[in-house]
Order: C-alpha cells, then structure tokens, then sequence
C-alpha cells in the first residue's frame, strides 16, 4: 500500500509542479514550456476552443507575421483595383480618340469632296461661259 500512496504523492507533485510552471510561462503558441510565444520555432499550434459567443479560448490573436502577411495583402488587392481602373479609363480614352479621329478624317473628306465638286463645277461653267 504504501508504495501506491507514493506513487500517488508522486504524480500529484508532478502535476503541482507542471502547474507552476505553466502559471510561470510557456509558449501560447505550442504550448511547450522553456520558451516565449515570441520565440517559438513550433509550427505545431494549440487547438482552440470557441465560446458561444464566437470567441476563441486559448488562443491570442493572428502574429504579427499574419497581420503583416494580411495588410500586405490588402495593399496588392488594393494596387490590383486601381490599375484595373486606370487600364479601363485608358481604354475609354483612346476609343474616343480613335472615333474622334474617324470623325474628323469623314469630315475633311466630305470637305474635300465638296470642294473638289465646286472647282470641277467652276471650270465647267467658265468652260461654257
């Protein structure tokens, strides 16, 4: 009997002492013990637990790493919108200046036309006059 008394003093000062140290510090991030959440070099992460209302138990935020990763992101997203738009004003623009081309190419030939006629007229009439 007396050697499971000790066995059971044993694995209670063990998890006394597991206890101690996790309250002391441990990593967030993998849960190890001997390094910060800042130092860890894990890629194992802990499971989280979501409360009802949908927020996470056990778990900080995204890292630092994440959050840059997600506003970097963003920016190129952003740069991608505004290119878009500025290939499509372009666009826009150069359609008008192609029809406004076409327009003003019909318009000096139907000037020329029209001038071609007249002199052709005037020398006729001078011709039979």
């Amino acid at each position: 009997m007396e050697s499971k008394e000790k066995g059971i003093e044993a694995f209670e000062s063990l998890l006394k002492g597991r206890d101690e140290i996790v309250k002391r510090g441990a990593c967030k991030k993998c849960g190890g013990i001997g390094h910060l959440t800042f130092e860890c070099k894990n890629m194992i992460k802990l499971k989280t637990a979501t409360t009802e209302s949908g927020s996470r138990i056990g778990m900080p935020g995204p890292s630092l790493i994440e959050l840059e990763k997600m506003r970097i992101q963003k920016q190129l997203m952003e740069t991608r919108e505004e290119f878009e738009k500025t290939k499509r004003k372009l666009l826009e623009i150069s359609k008008e200046k192609r029809k406004s081309r076409k327009k003003s190419k019909k318009q000096t030939h139907l000037k020329s036309k029209d001038s071609g006629t007249d002199s052709d007229l005037d020398i006729h009439q001078t011709q039979y006059n």
